[in-house]
């Protein structure tokens, strides 16, 4: 399902699971990526919040292709099994 509000996020999800989707998202895309995503995200001026379409936005701004993101978000985060995708990868 998908998230539409902060609290719909519980401690675990924030805590444990982001960082292990992140590490999977490293590995599918390279430091190189990550490392220019990182500065984006840190640059970027009059963002007073993020949410789905920053991090979108910000990726595809750092070299990911539409097809890059389309295929990660297709097996890590919409995936029927995407939990188990992002564990497998992270391993």
């Amino acid at each position: 399902t998908d998230i539409k509000k902060s609290g719909e996020v519980d401690e675990m999800y924030k805590y444990i699971y982001i960082p292990l989707l992140l590490t999977a998202l490293e590995k599918e895309i390279g430091k190189d990526k990550i490392w220019s995503w990182l500065h984006i995200i840190l640059t970027s001026k009059n963002v007073n919040r993020t949410n789905y379409a920053f991090l979108k936005s910000t990726l595809l701004e750092s070299g990911l292709t539409e097809k890059e993101f389309t295929n990660f978000e297709n097996i890590y985060i919409k995936g029927a099994n995407a939990k188990q995708k992002v564990i497998e990868k992270v391993e």
